[in-house]
Order: C-alpha cells, then structure tokens, then sequence
C-alpha cells in the first residue's frame, strides 16, 4: 500500500522531514521512510480495526442469518418428507379400507347367496314332498333330506316321551311328599 504524503500549504511544513527546493519530502531518506511506515502501519491498524470492529458486528448477523437459513431450509426439507410421508401413509389406509370394504361386501353377498340357495332348497323340497316336482338329479338329495327329517321326528318324539316321563315322576314325587307329610302334621297338632 502506497501512502500519499500529506498535502502541505506554504508555512505548514512538518520541520521533522527534510524537504527538496520543490517543497516535498524526500523520498528514501531513512526518517521519511519511517515516518511514511509508521503513518501507514497507523492508517492500515485503524483500517483493520474498523474493519474488523465492523466484520464483528456483522459476524454475528451473518452467522445468525447463515444459521437461520440452513434451520428453515432443514425445516422445510423435514416437513416436505414429512408430508410425502404422510400423503403416501393416506393413500395406503385409502386402499386398505377400500379393500376391507370390498371384502366385507364379497362376505355379505356370500352371505346373501347362502341365504337364498337355501330358500330355494326349502321351496324345491316343499315341491317335491307335495310331488309337484320331479327330477332325477333330485332324488338321491331329496332322499337323504327325508331321511334326515324322519330321524328328527324319531328324535324329537323320544324327547317327548322322556319330557312326559320326567313331569310324571315329578308328579308321583310330589304326591308322595303330600300323602307323607299330611299324618305327621296332624300328630304335630295334637301332641
């Protein structure tokens, strides 16, 4: 860095410098040298100081708005993965409970068809019974239902018989208590 020498008006030299016949300081002289170092070491440690009185000032505001940038900047990253996220997490419970949906109708039709088919079984059987229908596919099934109707009636009126039963030992019991206990309370009176 190259520093200017001062600027001097008539009767205002500095005395320390020597000076040439056109009035400047001379140049290479060891005290203009100094003076011209120590001027400039002067200029360049009040420069660096507020430069750097200034770099410290403004440090903090840089760092702090460097720090801030790179936490919005992560802030948006995590919230945009975050949302991506969750976008993908709604379209699968979307599928998912569509699918269950399906699944639970496919059931109730199922269901339904089950419900049906066996009406219509009843209604055939009904016909066949009454013999307003025939058909040689429906023999063997028929047969077999029948079969399995006479047995329920077998069943159904050994059940019968052992309900009839039991109510009449039921009722010979409570006979037999009343024809006991009748003599016995009258001695109870008398005694």
């Amino acid at each position: 860095m190259t520093t200017q020498p001062p600027e001097t008006t008539e009767g205002s030299q500095e005395e320390d410098a020597p000076t040439t016949e056109a009035g400047t300081e001379a140049e290479g002289t060891p005290d203009a040298e100094g003076a011209a170092d120590a001027e400039g070491a002067a200029d360049a440690e009040g420069a660096a100081d507020a430069e750097g009185a200034a770099q410290s000032a403004a440090a903090p505001d840089v760092d702090l708005q460097a720090e801030m940038d790179a936490l919005i900047e992560g802030a948006a990253g995590l919230f945009g993965n975050l949302k991506e996220i969750f976008l993908k997490s709604k379209d699968e419970v979307a599928r998912g409970a569509q699918l269950g949906k399906v699944r639970i109708d496919v059931f109730q039709l199922r269901k339904d068809r089950e419900h049906f088919l066996q009406r219509l079984g009843e209604e055939a059987y009904d016909l066949m019974v009454r013999g307003d229908v025939e058909h040689a596919d429906l023999t063997k099934p028929f047969a077999k239902v029948k079969a399995i109707d006479d047995r329920i009636e077998a069943v159904e009126a050994q059940i019968e018989g052992l309900v009839e039963e039991q109510e009449a030992a039921r009722q010979a019991a409570a006979d037999s208590d009343a024809a006991n206990s009748e003599p016995g309370e009258d001695t109870g009176e008398n005694g």
